[in-house]
């Protein structure tokens, strides 16, 4: 994939990684900046980028590539925070 296809905000899914990504920024002409559900924020070369299928952009959206135990943790601290209504962590 070239710099000029790649879109902020867009999901792709990292060859390196194996994983589906967020880009947040460009770095360089040849590198983006990637985050994976809020969290792990790297640059990588776009070469190693691809544009996510409908089927793996759905699993991130619905969380299904977090491991159940980190679901676990997370929706814990947000029932203890809702109820003081002063921080919320997202789930994604």
């Amino acid at each position: 994939m070239k710099m000029e296809h790649i879109k902020n905000g867009a999901l792709y899914y990292n060859n390196i990684t194996g994983r589906v990504e967020r880009v947040i920024g460009k770095v360089s002409p040849v590198r983006a900046l990637t985050y994976w559900h809020h969290t792990e924020e790297k640059s990588h070369n776009v070469k190693v980028l691809r544009k996510a299928n409908q089927l793996e952009v759905e699993n991130y959206l619905n969380g299904g590539d977090i491991p159940t135990l980190k679901k676990r943790i997370l929706n814990t601290i947000n029932k203890l925070f809702n109820k003081s209504d002063k921080l919320k962590f997202k789930v994604s």
